[in-house]
């Protein structure tokens, strides 16, 4: 049996090392708070971070562009109708508005040889919304869709195509530019759809 021979001393000694335990402790609690805490920062964080991607994408207008054509069995000599239909449908959850450069549609005549494929202008074409007005642009509300007709006179049996393009707005062209590489930021950011069809 051991027998303690300075009380006194070892009293010491142990509340000593009872200290040093308990500071131990304290330092082992606090690094482990510390990094609890850390560890929900970044948790929580990276959910702020996902929520306004979220939202931010939620807010994007997404256009589903259609554009049909069919040859009407009118003809004159030399000369085939062809009517058309564009469709412009707002899938996404913001309103966007489509600024026309001149004429929206552009009708080109297609070639190809061994150089590959060519487009021909052949004429543009306006977007009429009366007998005496045409459309200088498009207002595309969420979750709606809008159709306008076109025709067109070709002289030429052949492959065509019938291009529609409008300017983005500035804030989506800008969002767009930041999401690409540097060379668009040179280039025009625009909605476009084409559609190739056969005049006989």
């Amino acid at each position: 049996m051991y027998i303690i021979r300075d009380p006194d001393r070892f009293e010491k000694v142990a509340a000593g090392i009872q200290s040093w335990l308990i500071s131990a402790a304290i330092l082992v609690g606090g690094a482990w708070t510390l990094y609890t805490f850390s560890s929900q920062l970044q948790v929580q964080n990276a959910r702020a971070q996902l929520t306004k991607v979220q939202r931010e994408l939620e807010a994007e207008p997404r256009l589903e562009i259609s554009i049909d054509t069919q040859q009407l069995g009118l003809q004159e000599k030399n000369t085939r109708y062809i009517v058309g239909q564009l469709t412009v449908r707002n899938v996404g959850n913001a309103a966007t508005a489509l600024v026309f450069d001149g004429r929206p549609m552009k009708l080109f005549k297609v070639t190809t040889g061994n150089a590959g494929e060519a487009w021909i202008l052949v004429r543009e074409l306006e977007l009429r919304s009366s007998e005496r007005a045409t459309l200088g642009g498009l207002m595309c509300h969420a979750s709606s869709t809008s159709s306008w007709s076109f025709i067109s006179n070709v002289e030429k049996p052949g492959l065509y195509v019938i291009k529609f393009s409008a300017t983005r707005k500035p804030d989506e062209a800008a969002r767009v530019v930041k999401s690409g590489s540097e060379k668009w930021a040179k280039m025009k950011i625009q909605w476009a759809a084409s559609h190739y069809f056969e005049v006989k």
